[in-house]
């Protein structure tokens, strides 16, 4: 199940039931028992679609089938706020290889919802970006001098207009913000701040002001870090922050 909240309003929505039926069981011809394989959610996002003025949620769907040689399948789902119900889409998406990482990993754009991703060659990753008004996919590079074999992390952010991409080593000492053109989802990318030297720091969470930068630290505890003073200034009051939380910056809303 999907369920909204506004925090605004403190009103929640439970989602209707996905309109993608479970694929039927499959047969494994080496053993006498049947696999019934369920699909799963692989990925999903909100966001808004500035063309008819309302919200959707995307839902990709993964599940094993025997058309494609008992290979994942990928079918994609969208539910509009205003209609209350979900409608399957056409879309390639059978061709990117998608969605690994953690919910971190992920974020909404200036009318895009963004996902880390496999590049096809398998030797990239991609960002995958998801376009509510044109609901469809279209993938984005990443800075040329990134590196699957690197063992830096990265994750995906907003800073005011722009997509933002950290990019950290694995002893988290400092932190690299790369941003994109503000107005161009494949525009190109820019190094603009190295954030540290840093102690005790888990991984960045995202800009809340546009100098204020929430950040776990080893504890699990969430720390504002400023970009001006280099200091950590604030303890915030959540705990047991792990890899699969995120956080968002919100704007207040009465739509319900």
């Amino acid at each position: 199940s999907v369920i909204l909240v506004n925090p605004t309003s403190r009103e929640f929505r439970l989602l209707p039931e996905s309109c993608i039926p479970p694929p039927p069981p499959l047969h494994n011809p080496s053993s006498d028992y049947a696999l019934v394989d369920f699909p799963f959610i692989k990925r999903q996002g909100f966001g808004y679609d500035h063309k008819i003025d309302d919200y959707k949620v995307v839902r990709i769907w993964s599940y094993v089938t025997q058309e494609f040689g008992w290979e994942m399948s990928v079918r994609v789902e969208v539910c509009t706020l205003k209609t209350d119900c979900w409608r399957e889409i056409n879309t390639n998406l059978i061709e990117i290889p998608i969605l690994e990482g953690d919910f971190d990993c992920a974020t909404y754009f200036n009318g895009f919802f963004c996902w880390w991703a496999p590049g096809i060659d398998g030797e990239n990753k991609v960002i995958l970006a998801f376009h509510f008004s044109d609901e469809a996919f279209q993938t984005i590079q990443l800075p040329y001098t990134f590196s699957i074999w690197d063992g830096f992390t990265r994750i995906l952010s907003v800073l005011g207009e722009s997509l933002v991409l950290f990019d950290y080593p694995q002893v988290v000492n400092y932190v690299d913000v790369w941003v994109m053109d503000e107005f161009c989802i494949d525009g190109p990318w820019s190094k603009i701040l190295i954030i540290g030297p840093l102690e005790g720091i888990e991984r960045p969470l995202v800009f809340w002001k546009k100098d204020e930068l929430l950040m776990g630290d080893i504890t699990g505890q969430v720390v504002s870090y400023n970009l001006d003073t280099k200091q950590i200034s604030n303890y915030l009051p959540f705990y047991d922050i792990s890899k699969k939380w995120s956080l968002e910056i919100y704007v207040k809303s009465l739509l319900s």
